[in-house]
């Protein structure tokens, strides 16, 4: 069963700029996904504790994670269909069910960061995890 709207979320409107500082949530759409990575890699700090909702699908191809943990990932397109990488967060996930490789959920979490390569990462701490219906098209850096 997929909700249209997972968490009371329309993900196809218009959020801007996917992050709300007073709310302390973001958002990540089609049009604000690459930009809303972006600035939590730069400032990861800043947003830590924040909500956070996204849809992407699940996978298991970054072997650093352990157990049910996964990325959500969107396809990202540089310059064309032939560099297309999956595109996405880190989501470290507890609970008992493995998600199937690439079905699409949609998550509700909190916003973390983990050491990479000594540097730190924006991570999801799953609170809730939804089937989602697939989002068509691609993530394009702006």
């Amino acid at each position: 069963d997929v909700a249209e709207k997972p968490y009371g979320i329309d993900f196809d409107a218009d959020h801007g700029s996917g992050i709300d500082n007073e709310g302390k949530r973001i958002i990540l759409t089609t049009a604000n996904y690459y930009s809303v990575i972006l600035t939590l890699t730069k400032d990861i700090k800043a947003y830590e504790g924040y909500d956070i909702y996204m849809i992407g699908f699940v996978s298991y191809s970054d072997g650093r994670l352990k157990d049910n943990s996964f990325v959500l990932a969107r396809y990202l397109m540089f310059c064309c269909v032939n560099d297309l990488s999956p595109f996405g967060l880190d989501c470290l996930y507890t609970g008992n069910k493995r998600w199937p490789e690439n079905q699409w959920v949609a998550v509700k979490g909190t916003v973390t960061s983990r050491t990479y390569h000594s540097r730190p990462q924006p991570t999801i701490q799953v609170e809730k995890i939804v089937p989602a219906k697939r989002v068509p098209g691609y993530v394009y850096p702006q």
